[in-house]
This record gives C-alpha cells, structure tokens and sequence, in this order.
C-alpha cells in the first residue's frame, strides 16, 4: 500500500508543476491509481466536485457504501450536481436499493423530461419490483429513442410472456433494423416464431443464434424441435444430440 501511494505521489510530483491537484487527481484515477487519487483529495476543501469524485474512487475501490455517503454529500451541497445524482441512483440499483433508486430517477425524469435513460432506469428499477409500471415507462423510452436496444427488449419480452406475438415481432424487427446481430433480440423472435408454430422462421432464427456463438442446450433442443415439426428428422436429431453433448446429465428421449 505504500509503496502505491508513493508511486503515484511520485507521478503527482512531476506533473505538478503543469497541473492542479485536482487535474493531478483526476489523471491518476483515469489510470486507475484511486488510493493516490483519494489522498489528494481528501485534503481538498468540501466542494460537490470533491464528494462526487470520493464517490467515484470509492466504488472503483469496490467501497459501495462509502460511494453512497459520498455521492450524498455532493448532491446536498449542490442539488443541480447531475453526474453525482445519476451516478447516485446507479449505485442504489446496483447494490439492490431499488426502491429508492427509482426515486432518484424519478425526480431526474422531472427535471429532464426529454433523457430517454432516465425513464429506462426508472424502469429497470420497477421491474426489479415487479411492478408493471415499468411498461409504460420503457414505451415512453421507445418514443424518445425509437432504437433504445435494452427497452425494445424488455418490452418485446414483455409482450411475448403475454403471448402478443404481433407486438413482440414489431418491437424485435425494430430492433434489428439497428442492431440485426443483438442476440437476446435474436432469441426473443426465435421463440415467438416458434409459439406461434412458425417453424421455418424459428430455425432461421435459432440458427442466427447459433452463428452467434449462442449455441445452448435451449436452442439446439428448441432447434430440433423445429426441424421435427417440419419433418426435418436427420437435423432434429442432429440438434438433439448438440443438446445432448452440452448437458450430459440428461438423458436422450428425444428420439
């Protein structure tokens, strides 16, 4: 430990000359030298800026709760302080505050009506919760950004679960209009083909998969099934066995 406080003492002592302490700082968390970082900062005077910094080496330093503390003292200095905040609500998420997390970026959504990734954390949050509220926010992430990847797939998930395939394919194909190799968009579609007995399209779509490098017992099992349903009886057994060769602890029944 001494010796890296040392080090990046020594690095601080040459540029010092060219630069503040805070930009001294600042350079050595970007190289990710956090405990030098942290004792320069801790001799500043208490500013927002100082508290938001403490919160960012604190969670780089794997120190959750000490980030929170610290993240909270920079908003109460400075309540407009927008990264403190939403690196703030981030963190609450993280560590599994959801509740609260989502009231952070509620208030963010407020003050921001227009930032897509506000509603979508609130979101994320919710459905941690369990709460559907959750839907009409990441519709309201789609209408502000229409290629919003993470809301198109919650809520084409969303829709598959509720067996509305048609709303599931539109949300997936508009996905992939931006993204035509996004694999749990890919996934999605695969298996509203497949629920909705679209065999052909579903081994387009598993087979996509596969090319990914997201070959799982799952796919090559709904895979073979496919070709079985099709008549395509060598490649269901084909697939079967991939399944198979992935778990080893499950028996062969398929054929």
């Amino acid at each position: 430990m001494r010796q890296l406080l040392c080090l990046g003492m020594l690095i601080a002592h040459q540029v010092t000359l060219a630069q503040t302490p805070i930009q001294v700082a600042d350079s050595l968390i970007n190289v990710g030298n956090y405990t030098a970082a942290l004792h320069i900062y801790n001799e500043q005077s208490p500013t927002a800026r100082k508290y938001s910094r403490l919160g960012n080496i604190y969670e780089a330093l794997g120190n959750n709760q000490k980030a929170k503390v610290n993240y909270k003292q920079a908003i109460r200095i400075d309540t407009s302080f927008l990264i403190a905040a939403v690196r703030y609500a981030k963190l609450l998420y993280k560590t599994k505050n959801f509740q609260e997390s989502d009231s952070v970026f509620k208030q963010l959504s407020h003050r921001f009506p227009n930032n897509p990734d506000f509603y979508f954390q609130r979101a994320k949050a919710l459905i941690k919760q369990q709460d559907t509220l959750a839907y009409p926010l990441l519709n309201t992430v789609v209408l502000l950004d229409g290629n919003h990847q993470e809301a198109l797939y919650e809520l084409a998930k969303y829709n598959l679960s509720k067996r509305r395939f048609k709303a599931t394919d539109t949300l997936a194909l508009q996905a992939l209009k931006t993204y035509p190799s996004n694999p749990k968009i890919v996934g999605v579609l695969a298996q509203s083909k497949f629920m909705q007995k679209q065999y052909k399209e579903a081994i387009r779509h598993y087979q996509h998969l596969i090319k990914l490098n997201y070959g799982s017992e799952y796919v090559y099992t709904n895979l073979a099934n496919a070709y079985f349903n099709v008549s395509e009886y060598e490649y269901a057994i084909e697939n079967y066995k991939k399944a198979q060769e992935i778990n080893q602890h499950v028996p062969m029944l398929y054929y």
